[in-house]
């Protein structure tokens, strides 16, 4: 007879109670929450740091063309023609090399914005030609001839934007006896080899000093201009609201005139265009310099008439050595957890921008400087009565 099999009772497995499903629920909201809190803050982190890069971009970028035009200021050209020795015939308007004013457009709206007054620099230097220097096989009346060989140099082109008839060029012309002319150029001739002027140079004689010798054979010559940065509005159909750029434009022989399509945009976004610490060489000698700090670009552009680097009669950029330029970026976009805090004093740090007062929020800021010695002043040394 077999054995008869014990008889086992399986156990049912127990499920999970309705105090245990809300405990787990609870817990994988809070875990849901502290991963999602953490990607936000990632995010924001992400997005912060990103828009700081875009505006330290565009911040340096500018910095760099100022940098490089402010440092040419005066070369081959003038540095100020009320008291450079060197010029043999002073045109009607007076030429310096660096002119400072307040841009009066202010950015809108000042409201919420107040002491931010961009500065406009317009400055004057071979800026077309970028040092390029050519010789004269003569120079008749008011057409200057220039040697065989200048087509190997410049294609034509490039020979019609040195010497362009716009009324925005000067033709620099050095006689034999190092002194200088500077005459708007009326025409061009690349096939010739010609360049037009508006009057003609001045000849040498017992009566004249200085000036055009003979044929004029073997005088050095070259194109110089007045160019201008400032801060502008985007009119564009497609801008936003309060949105400024910093611009570079050509500026005519008046050095006041904007060139009609000349404008380059060198930066956008940009919420001020300032200077300070001014080194001036107060020296009257020439001998010995004698360097004094002036801090504030309201220092040199003051309401007196006397601005050492505005356009009045006692502007003296010819004492000037070295400054520090300064651009603040804003942000493209507001943020509307970022509380505004307007500029407190002229000369104070921008914290934060608002474009559009309507929006909740404000632009965060980055500001950049960059100190510019002014080697081509420096290595002139033009001082009054010398």
């Amino acid at each position: 007879m077999k054995p008869r099999t014990p008889i086992t009772h399986r156990s049912t497995p127990r499920g999970f109670t309705l105090i245990e499903l809300l405990v787990a629920l609870v817990v994988a909201i809070i875990l849901v929450t502290i991963v999602y809190s953490m990607y936000i803050r990632g995010a924001k982190t992400y997005r912060v740091q990103n828009m700081s890069l875009q505006m330290q971009s565009q911040a340096r970028f500018a910095l760099e063309h100022l940098r490089r035009d402010v440092t040419n200021a005066g070369f081959n050209a003038t540095i100020n023609t009320n008291i450079d020795q060197n010029m043999c015939q002073k045109p009607a308007n007076t030429l310096r090399a660096i002119t400072l004013t307040q841009d009066k457009s202010g950015l809108s709206p000042v409201t919420e914005n107040p002491f931010v007054s961009p500065l406009a620099i317009t400055l004057l230097g071979d800026y077309a030609g970028d040092g390029q220097v050519f010789f004269t096989t003569s120079v008749v009346g008011n057409t200057v001839t220039l040697q065989d060989g200048y087509k190997s140099e410049v294609t034509q082109t490039m020979f019609e934007e040195i010497f362009a008839t716009d009324n925005n060029r000067f033709l620099r012309i050095v006689d034999k006896d190092q002194y200088e002319l500077l005459i708007p150029v009326a025409g061009n001739s690349y096939d010739n080899g010609t360049i037009t002027l508006a009057t003609s140079p001045p000849v040498r004689s017992k009566t004249q000093a200085c000036g055009i010798q003979g044929f004029g054979e073997g005088l050095e010559v070259n194109s110089a201009q007045f160019i201008r940065y400032k801060l502008t509005q985007d009119t564009r159909p497609n801008a936003r609201a309060g949105k400024w750029d910093l611009i570079r434009e050509e500026v005519k022989n008046d050095g006041t005139t904007a060139v009609a399509d000349t404008m380059l945009i060198i930066a956008e976004h940009v919420v001020d265009l300032n200077a300070y610490d001014f080194a001036f060489d107060d020296d009257t000698t020439g001998l010995r310099p004698n360097i004094s700090f002036t801090p504030f670009s309201s220092d040199v552009l003051d309401s007196t008439g006397t601005g050492t680097l505005g356009a009045t009669a006692s502007a003296r950029p010819q004492d000037l050595r070295l400054l520090t330029l300064k651009v603040t970026v804003r942000s493209g976009d507001e943020d509307p957890e970022l509380l505004h805090k307007p500029r407190q004093a002229a000369n104070g740090p921008i914290w934060t921008f608002d474009p559009e007062p309507q929006l909740q929020g404000a632009c965060r800021t980055v500001t950049l400087t960059s100190r510019v010695l002014l080697q081509t002043l420096a290595v002139r040394n033009v001082k009054a009565g010398i």
